[in-house]
C-alpha cells in the first residue's frame, strides 16, 4: 500500500506589513491569480508540487476496497432537507394532521397516517428514477443504472406488500412538491379530519 502526501501550496502576498496566502487556480504551475509584479512573486512552486502538474488530481486511499465499503455501509441519512422537510412545511400549512414519522411499519415509509393506515413515501427524482428529471452520472453509468433500478424494483416490492397488509401506499416524487395540490387533495381524501 503506497500513501501519497500532498502539501498545499500557498504563496505569500505582501501589502503593506501584512502577509496574505493567495490560492492559485492554473493547472499548470502554481502561479500567483494577479500578474502583480511589484506585490508578489510569480515563480512556481517546489518541484513535488502537485500544482505544477497539468495531470489528474489522483488521491490515494488508506483504506482497502473491502474497508472502504464497510465503512461507507455504516453512513445512514439524518433526513433529507429537499423532500421530507418540504413535506413537513406542506403537511402543516395545509393542515393536514395525524401523521407520523419514523414509524416502525415495512419499508420506513416517510410519513404514516397510523388510523387511516396511509403510508406515504417522498421519493427523491434522482434516487428513485423520476422519468421526467432522469439524471444519469456521466462516471460509473452501469453501476448507477443498475442502482437505480433496484431502488425501483424495491419500491415495487415494498408498495405491493404494504397494500397486501390493507395500507394505502402513496408516493410522491420531490419535483412534484413544486406544485403540491394535487397531492395534498389525494391525501385530504385518503386521511378524512379527525374528531376530538
Amino acid at each position: 500500500m503506497s500513501f501519497q502526501i500532498f502539501v498545499r501550496c500557498v504563496r505569500p502576498v505582501i501589502r503593506g506589513r501584512r502577509t496574505l496566502p493567495v490560492r492559485s487556480q492554473r493547472q499548470s504551475g502554481c502561479y500567483p491569480r494577479f500578474e502583480e509584479q511589484g506585490r508578489m512573486n510569480s515563480a512556481p512552486c517546489f518541484i513535488g508540487c502537485r500544482r505544477n502538474s497539468a495531470g489528474p488530481r489522483v488521491m490515494a486511499d488508506v483504506f482497502t476496497r473491502a474497508q472502504r465499503s464497510a465503512i461507507m455501509a455504516r453512513v445512514h441519512s439524518r433526513g433529507n432537507l429537499s423532500t421530507e422537510v418540504r413535506t413537513i412545511g406542506l403537511l402543516r400549512a395545509a393542515g393536514i394532521i395525524g401523521w407520523r414519522r419514523k414509524s416502525r411499519v415495512f419499508g420506513n415509509p416517510d410519513f404514516v397516517f397510523q388510523k387511516a393506515r396511509v403510508a406515504v413515501f417522498v421519493d427523491g427524482c434522482f434516487w428513485h428514477g423520476c422519468p421526467r428529471c432522469k439524471r444519469v452520472p456521466a462516471s460509473s453509468v452501469a453501476f448507477w443504472r443498475a442502482k437505480i433500478q433496484r431502488n425501483i424494483k424495491r419500491d415495487k416490492k415494498v408498495s405491493r406488500q404494504l397494500q397486501k397488509e390493507g395500507w394505502k401506499v402513496v408516493r410522491v416524487r420531490e419535483c412534484r412538491l413544486s406544485r403540491p395540490t394535487r397531492f395534498l387533495n389525494h391525501l385530504k381524501a385518503l386521511c378524512p379530519p379527525q374528531s376530538e
